[in-house]
């Protein structure tokens, strides 16, 4: 019997405790997101917890650059982007967020986030390994997902996040004899339509390969496959909230102890 009432209650408190998932996509961080902490661009959407995961009509997404590239520096460094103002948990209003860290790397050069030394500290964006683009063969850059950690109602840690993978890349600083390779997928200049490469057909990717290939040109009319950059990429996470147990079910805790103490 004392079995019984422990399996009900722990029945009840299970339900309470269901978790609520949501996917989010996060569409079109730019080049100049990663050079200098602080503001960055993007957009999120997102469906499953209240009909939304984002901050919706009342504006209040942020998104930051909490650590980023280091122009000069050597690979690998981490990049790290935080997105707060969410209602992950339908708790509280826009108070949860989230952490995603990407560790990046090159083909052995330092990194390259800048046009020039002038261009300190902002207009990042000219990200490449050793120069201002991907312009000889073998040269490229590796973004791999790393970590992620989700915080509900002013929390940490105190929510769970999947990676779901990259969704799609542009290509910056290309030209009429420019040949882009994203993930093995390559892409010859005709017009600015060509600059988005979607990498969901064969799956989301874990990882984002930029990188210079002379053999992408096979057409045979180009003078060379050029010279160009990764621009911005988008990418899908899902978030997860497990609310807490509700009054009721703490009252029953409550009083299931009060029960076992009478029957010792």
């Amino acid at each position: 019997m004392k079995y019984t009432k422990l399996m009900t209650l722990a029945g009840v408190v299970g339900a309470c405790a269901s978790a609520q998932a949501a996917t989010i996509s996060l569409n079109g961080f730019s080049n100049t997101d990663h050079g200098s902490t602080g503001t960055m661009n993007g957009t999120v959407s997102g469906d499953g917890v209240d009909g939304d995961a984002s901050a919706g009509s009342t504006g209040s997404t942020v998104f930051a650059v909490s650590n980023d590239i280091r122009n000069g520096d050597s690979s690998p460094q981490t990049l790290e982007y935080t997105v707060s103002g969410l209602n992950i948990d339908g708790v509280g209003g826009f108070n949860d967020s989230f952490v995603i860290q990407f560790t990046v790397t090159t083909d052995g050069q330092n990194f390259n986030v800048l046009q020039d030394s002038s261009d300190l500290p902002k207009n990042a964006g000219w990200l490449s390994s050793g120069e201002t683009s991907l312009n000889a063969n073998g040269e490229y850059v590796q973004f791999q997902f790393a970590a992620m950690t989700v915080n509900l109602n002013g929390g940490t840690n105190n929510g769970t996040g999947a990676w779901l993978g990259f969704t799609s890349a542009s290509v910056g600083s290309w030209g009429s004899n420019d040949v882009a390779t994203f993930n093995g997928i390559s892409r010859a200049y005709n017009s600015d339509d060509s600059k988005v490469f979607d990498l969901t057909a064969g799956g989301n990717d874990n990882s984002l390969i930029a990188d210079f290939d002379t053999a992408a040109n096979t057409e045979g009319t180009l003078d060379a496959a050029g010279a160009w950059r990764p621009e911005a990429w988008s990418f899908q996470v899902e978030v997860n909230a497990v609310p807490e147990p509700s009054s009721t079910a703490l009252i029953g805790l409550g009083g299931f102890a009060l029960i076992l103490r009478r029957r010792k």
